[in-house]
């Protein structure tokens, strides 16, 4: 159950976020939405397959594994509840740092250790410096190529 907090703590703000861009560009706002789909799809898996693992019932895994889900839709419901219309681009550029500040400390201090519990041989660090600079270096390029 604590993964499923985890992953819940991770959809939350992504849901803000899809919803600040989607309020700025739809186009752009859709395109982030299909792409936070497709990635939750093996955050779904990975927080069904533990408690499918622990309990035997599929009903709790699809319960929980929706439930984590859910957190992404509140945070953009309570993106429009309280922000509505109201998005400058420094609301904007402010709720993104949190967004990414949220999301480096969930990796760092919860995602991290627990692979390394996991498996003490390789080290995740690896992995997340792999993903920090794929993404700094795609950002780099979409601003480059005049489309970011």
């Amino acid at each position: 159950m604590l993964l499923t907090l985890g992953i819940s703590l991770h959809n939350f703000p992504e849901g803000i976020a899809t919803y600040v861009t989607a309020s700025q560009d739809l186009e752009l706002g859709l395109g982030i939405a299909l792409a936070v789909a497709l990635h939750n799809i093996p955050e779904g898996l990975a927080v069904a397959g533990p408690v499918y693992a622990a309990t035997g019932s599929r009903g709790r895994a699809l319960l929980w594994s929706g439930l984590s889900g859910c957190a992404e839709i509140a945070g953009g419901v309570l993106a429009w509840l309280v922000l509505g219309t109201l998005i400058s681009p420094m609301v904007m550029a402010a709720i993104m740092a949190a967004v990414a500040g949220i999301m480096v400390a969930l990796s760092v201090d919860e995602l991290m250790p627990l692979a390394k519990e996991i498996d003490p041989v390789n080290n995740p660090s690896y992995g997340v410096l792999c993903g920090m600079a794929t993404m700094g270096l795609s950002l780099t390029l979409l601003q480059l190529s005049d489309m970011g």
